[in-house]
């Protein structure tokens, strides 16, 4: 995060989230059901409206991957844990 501070990807919402990512605090503070949940909604929204909603299907694919893995009732930021399953290998 203090590598961002300074410019425009910085965000309060970083400053709290990102340590807690990288310490693998999963804790719950809001559960991944609930995002999900939230997520499926916008999805039927987009439905509705014709829109393309591209990041919030890839969002969405990400928390079903961690909620199949029984972990629904961690905090959101556990989806980190299921993206090594979908980034490519490091060159």
């Amino acid at each position: 995060p203090a590598a961002l501070a300074p410019g425009l990807g910085n965000s309060a919402v970083l400053q709290v989230m990102m340590p807690r990512m990288i310490a693998q605090d999963f804790a719950p503070r809001g559960y991944a059901r609930q995002v999900l949940k939230d997520l499926e909604m916008l999805t039927e929204a987009g439905r509705e409206h014709h829109l393309a909603m591209p990041m919030v299907a890839q969002a969405t694919t990400l928390f079903r991957m961690l909620i199949g893995q029984g972990h629904s009732e961690l905090d959101g930021i556990a989806v980190v844990k299921v993206l090594p399953e979908v980034a490519p290998p490091a060159a």
